[in-house]
């Protein structure tokens, strides 16, 4: 018979021992650790009382994904007390935390479940992201010319994108502002200039930023409409400039690029008038909005026209006075800010 002599390691052993004491101590140190588990055994149990005064002084230590539940066994327990003030703080509490918990709700009391139905929950503030094009036409002002010829806008397509957000006053009612980068972009053309057919065409880009409202009249599940009104401010980025002169009896053509950032005003203004799509989907929503811009102000710096001489004489071309105004089709997708949810109970 062999007879095993089993070492016993000193450092390793006082170590395990000191975790061992440790956790325990951790444990009575804090009361709080099971205080959910505990919560819900008592309130199985039908003590109320006992399961509020476990939550209570627990709350705010317990997990984000936790403190949903326990705002839920506050209400209940309130609710089985007929304690209707603290009821109603219980239930903001809850849907604050899990604002979708009436779409995906525990096996709750029938009474329970019938107050929730009461209650509106909104987010207070979604962040988002937008993209889209632009059909910008021409609104003339003046027409200016060397040689006395007529011409025409033509509208052109450009593009828009940035980042926007949207805080809710009410429910159905909202704030909208962003910052966007866009491009605009349009043709004008003059059929005979001393003989020549000559097509200006300008690229400019801005950095916008929209402020809006937004009435949201229509609410189907997962759809909703609203209408928007307010005011656009564009800030002059850079503009790219392409003259093309023809000679209508050789076919000679002539082209010529210039930056005209330099004779275009730095800030214009507009009026906003659109609709906007909001469907939920993963959390968040998709958006989609068309709008209509109404340009307040002249594109062009009148007080600098004639600075670009040397351009003028060479293309018999002069700006004339002109404003914007684009119609923006977009699409985009916002998510609410963790949290931030307003919830009202409905008169």
């Amino acid at each position: 018979m062999t007879t095993h002599i089993y070492k016993v390691h000193l450092p390793t052993l006082i170590a395990v021992m000191f975790i061992g004491l440790n956790g325990v101590a951790q444990e009575k140190s804090n009361p709080c650790s099971n205080s959910l588990s505990t919560a819900n055994k008592e309130y199985e149990a039908g003590r109320f009382t006992s399961c509020i005064e476990i939550l209570n002084p627990c709350v705010s230590d317990l997990a984000n994904s936790e403190v949903f539940e326990a705002y839920r066994l506050l209400a209940l327990c309130h609710q089985a007390l007929n304690d209707e003030k603290n009821t109603h703080i219980g239930v903001v509490n809850l849907l604050r935390n899990k604002p979708d918990y009436r779409d995906f709700p525990y096996f709750d009391p029938l009474d329970f479940t019938k107050l929730l139905v009461k209650y509106d929950v909104w987010p207070k503030l979604e962040l988002g992201i937008i993209a889209g094009i632009n059909l910008n036409s021409v609104n003339p002002i003046k027409n200016y010319s060397l040689t006395g010829s007529p011409a025409e806008y033509l509208p052109g397509r450009g593009f828009q994108a940035g980042i926007v957000f949207e805080y809710f006053i009410r429910k159905n009612i909202s704030v909208n502002t962003g910052l966007l980068f866009e491009g605009l972009n349009y043709e004008r053309n003059a059929a005979d200039v001393s003989g020549w057919k000559q097509e200006y065409q300008e690229k400019i880009n801005y950095f916008s930023i929209p402020v809006s409202g937004r009435y949201y009249f229509l609410e189907r599940k997962s759809l909703r409409m609203a209408a928007e009104i307010g005011l656009q401010t564009q800030l002059l980025n850079g503009t790219n400039s392409n003259i093309i002169l023809s000679n209508n009896t050789t076919s000679e053509n002539v082209q010529n690029t210039i930056d005209q950032s330099g004779i275009r005003n730095k800030t214009l203004f507009y009026g906003l008038a659109g609709i906007a799509l909001k469907y939920k989907l993963a959390g968040g929503n998709v958006c989609a909005s068309v709008f209509y811009a109404y340009g307040f102000g002249n594109v062009v710096n009148a007080d600098k026209r004639y600075e670009p001489l040397g351009f003028i004489m060479a293309n018999q071309y002069v700006d004339s006075d002109f404003s914007f105004n684009p119609l923006y089709i977009s699409l985009g997708y916002q998510m609410p800010m963790a949290r931030m949810y307003a919830v009202k109970l409905r008169k």
